[in-house]
């Protein structure tokens, strides 16, 4: 018996144009349920991230205190001085250097990291604290020179804020944000001046900011409250709801307001 190939001859198959419309849209719809997960999931690393950065410049500042007689580091030198000490770092001839303050505690990093939620910035005089500012009113001295406190002087140190996630702009200018090396108090404490400060608390990740407290620590918190301030540069509720910044915890008036940020 004689054997038959049969042969089928090829059928080329095209989608009509609404089957690739009917496509793209289940792929731009599945896009659409999977990017805020993805960016949900990216924030997080972002803010795990800053964590241990924060944690790591609170670790630092509490073995400078152990080395210097439980005096804190200095927030900065007086602004008259020719070399300008930071905290984290000094600044001379306009340039900056990674040196002084808590660096020779950081281990191998020659150099804060930066948050990586921290804004692109410009090259301004706060330039290197990596994003991250320092309770330098009520532990580091002010803003003068003026000597630091130390350990014992806190009486609630689990309570007590020392770094936090920060952020100011340069000249006031919303669309130039820079570095800030410290984080002001909702009321500024010196008592021959009376204002409401400018916030500089940056909740960056998902409207919760990062902070090491004087115990070491470290918590993300919720963004509370905000306010214009003497010198602010934008509305209260566009601090609060566009800049988010502002401050944690419960709204006081005056030097009540400052709690967190207090010796008691």
């Amino acid at each position: 018996m004689s054997s038959h190939k049969k042969f089928h001859s090829l059928r080329y198959e095209h989608f009509t144009l609404i089957e690739l419309l009917i496509v793209v849209a289940i792929i731009a719809l599945l896009a659409g349920m999977l990017l805020p997960a993805l960016n949900k999931a990216r924030d997080k690393a972002r803010a795990i991230s800053c964590v241990s950065g924060i944690k790591q410049i609170g670790l630092s500042f509490i073995q400078y205190a152990n080395d210097n007689r439980e005096w804190f580091v200095a927030a900065n030198s007086a602004w008259d001085a020719p070399v300008q000490q930071y905290w984290c770092g000094r600044k001379e001839s306009g340039r900056f250097e990674p040196k002084g303050g808590i660096m020779d505690y950081l281990g191998k990093s020659d150099a804060i990291r930066r948050c990586p939620s921290m804004p692109d910035v410009v090259n301004a005089d706060n330039y290197g604290c990596g994003g991250y500012g320092y309770n330098g009113d009520y532990l580091g001295g002010g803003w003068n020179g003026v000597p630091s406190v130390r350990m014992a002087q806190v009486r609630k140190p689990s309570q007590t804020i020392a770094f936090a996630d920060s952020l100011q702009f340069d000249g006031g200018n919303l669309s130039r944000p820079m570095e800030m090396h410290t984080i002001s108090p909702p009321y500024y404490p010196d008592p021959a001046y009376a204002y409401y400060t400018t916030p500089d608390i940056h909740f960056r990740h998902s409207n919760h900011a990062n902070f090491t407290w004087v115990d070491g620590h470290v918590s993300p918190e919720l963004l509370s409250y905000s306010q214009k301030g003497a010198y602010g540069y934008a509305a209260a509720e566009v601090y609060k709801g566009v800049l988010r910044m502002g401050w944690p915890g419960e709204q006081k008036a005056e030097l009540a307001g400052n709690y967190l940020f207090d010796l008691d």
